[in-house]
């Protein structure tokens, strides 16, 4: 099975949208998306078998997510999951984050907000599927998040946004990042527009 809880709740989510019989509603192809925690459960369920357990899960985006385990993980914190190299087909994944990111900068021992996506894409790379990793310039934990809940624990320890961040060009930025991705579009070439450094396992085969 799936990794459950997450598996658990997106069959009923995918089993509640087939039930509105929606013909706008292509759920043959499905993209998996989540931030922060959202993005570790798309992660969990990329991860771990979504091949066999979700056919119509055909993309997977995760923002400010990563496999490094945090202080609350019964796991050893710092350490980083691997993800199963024999899911069969996999799902093709975008990794992004900010440069500012400082809930992700609080997992790194270096301080580094990048570094706990850089160690999840170099586990993801074990998979089958393609990866990718965008890092985007001057954004925050909660830069996808318009407005910040001001409650959430994240954002109280988050980093501030670098000084001049435009949010509607980095929401423009995330969308068209996340298009290309889902579409098979130019990733790169987005990437060069919006984006601190693009990585791709393709890139860094020898």
């Amino acid at each position: 099975r799936a990794a459950a809880p997450s598996a658990d709740g997106l069959r009923c989510l995918l089993d509640d949208l087939a039930a509105l019989e929606c013909d706008a509603l292509d759920l043959s192809h499905v993209t998996l998306g989540g931030h922060s925690t959202g993005g570790r459960a798309a992660l969990d369920v990329v991860a771990f078998g979504c091949g066999d357990a979700f056919p119509e899960i055909r993309a997977a985006v995760a923002y400010g997510a990563s496999f490094v385990n945090g202080p609350s993980s019964p796991l050893a914190p710092g350490t980083c999951f691997d993800f199963d190299a024999s899911r069969g087909a996999g799902v093709p994944l975008l990794l992004l984050g900010g440069e500012r990111d400082g809930v992700s900068a609080a997992l790194s021992e270096s301080r580094d907000p990048s570094e706990t996506l850089r160690r999840t894409f170099d586990a993801a790379k074990a998979g089958a599927a393609p990866v990718d990793l965008v890092v985007l310039r001057g954004a925050n934990h909660m830069s996808c998040a318009r407005p910040p809940e001001p409650a959430c624990g994240a954002a109280a320890a988050d980093l501030a946004p670098a000084p001049g961040f435009d949010a509607a060009a980095f929401e423009a930025s995330f969308c068209d990042l996340v298009a290309a991705h889902v579409l098979g579009g130019d990733l790169a070439a987005v990437a060069n527009d919006a984006a601190l450094r693009l990585s791709t396992a393709a890139a860094e085969a020898p």
